[in-house]
């Protein structure tokens, strides 16, 4: 039986060079519905907030003014999560024998630093439940929920490399090991 092969592809992130070392880079995953979806949603919206908020200033309703607060977070969130899905970055890497991952975004950084000595079981994770990954997550705001790589820290799990598969999330964790302490492994 002949019959052609699938290609083997890349995986999703690079490694970079850099004066701590080496460190991994994964973009945002861009899924496309939202990406078509959320910009007309926003115009829409922002019309109606501005139309809102000329309401308010003729009117004063306390009303307009508690729906402006929540039509606000609605626009930062929705704002949020297409700058995450179009320039948003994932920077993990070793420095020390400690972890440290950052979001940025536009000049701005989340990061967080984990003590080397302190992770167990850092592995791969499963692909979660689907419901999981049509939400829209945004790292930077609220955390990652779901990550191809897991670890134990104490007593919570910390996940990272969102929007990677289980086969990615195992190459990461090969590289990491190299660099981290025995006890991250176990």
């Amino acid at each position: 039986m002949a019959g052609r092969y699938e290609a083997v592809k890349p995986p999703r992130f690079e490694i970079e060079q850099g004066l701590g070392g080496e460190r991994i880079r994964i973009r945002a995953r861009r899924n496309l519905f939202p990406l078509l979806f959320l910009p007309v949603w926003l115009a829409f919206w922002t019309v109606g907030g501005v139309t809102a908020a000329a309401q308010f200033m003729r009117t004063g309703e306390a009303f307009l003014a508690i729906w402006l607060v929540a039509w606000a977070a609605g626009e930062l969130g929705v704002a949020f999560a297409l700058g995450w899905m179009l320039w948003g970055v994932e920077l993990i890497g070793v420095t020390g024998g400690d972890l440290q991952i950052e979001q940025r975004l536009l000049g701005l950084t989340r990061s967080r630093l984990y003590r080397g000595r302190d992770i167990r079981n850092l592995s791969a994770s499963e692909a979660p439940p689907f419901r999981a990954q049509a939400q829209l997550q945004i790292p930077f705001l609220t955390g990652n929920r779901w990550g191809a790589v897991k670890f134990g820290y104490g007593g919570r799990t910390i996940r990272f490399a969102q929007g990677l598969d289980e086969a990615e999330g195992r190459l990461i964790v090969e590289r990491l090991l190299r660099h981290l302490p025995a006890e991250a492994g176990r």
